[in-house]
C-alpha cells in the first residue's frame, strides 16, 4: 500500500501462544510524517566567557517543523560525541549558549523530528 504524508494509519498487534490462545490489541493509530525538518537560516557567534581557555558560543536556528524533537552537534575536533543543543522550538528558535575550548572546531549539526527524518548541517569556527 502506499501511504503519504499526513495519511493516519491503525494498527494492531495478535498474539498467539502454541495454544492457539490469542489476544489482539486494542487498535492504535499514527500520523505519517515523511517531511524533513527545514532550516530556514542560522546564526551563530562567540565571545568570552568564564574561563581564560573556554568561550561561549551562541546559536540561533530558525527552524520549521511542525513535530519537532531536538537539534544536537557533534564536535568532530573535540570527542567525536553528539550532545543536545535544544529540545524545544520557542516561535520557530532554537537558541542555544555552550562553552568551546580556544582552537579550531567543525560541528556537524543535525535537526531531527519525531518520525525520525533529519537533516545535518556543517559549520566550522576557530576560536
Amino acid at each position: 500500500e502506499n501511504i503519504s504524508n499526513g495519511d493516519m494509519v491503525e494498527y494492531f498487534y495478535t498474539i498467539e501462544d502454541s495454544a492457539k490462545n490469542k489476544i489482539v490489541t486494542e487498535p492504535n493509530i499514527i500520523l505519517i510524517d515523511k517531511i524533513f525538518p527545514i532550516l530556514n537560516n542560522q546564526k551563530y557567534f562567540w565571545k568570552i566567557g568564564s574561563g581564560r581557555n573556554n568561550k561561549f558560543v551562541y546559536f540561533s536556528l530558525n527552524i520549521t517543523e511542525v513535530n519537532f524533537d531536538y537539534v544536537e552537534y557533534n564536535d568532530e575536533n573535540e570527542s567525536g560525541t553528539w550532545n543536545i543543543l535544544c529540545n524545544k522550538l520557542s516561535n520557530g528558535l532554537c537558541n542555544s549558549r555552550k562553552f568551546f575550548k580556544n582552537g579550531e572546531h567543525s560541528l556537524k549539526i543535525r535537526i531531527a523530528d519525531k518520525a525520525s527524518n533529519f537533516i545535518e548541517e556543517n559549520i566550522s569556527f576557530k576560536i
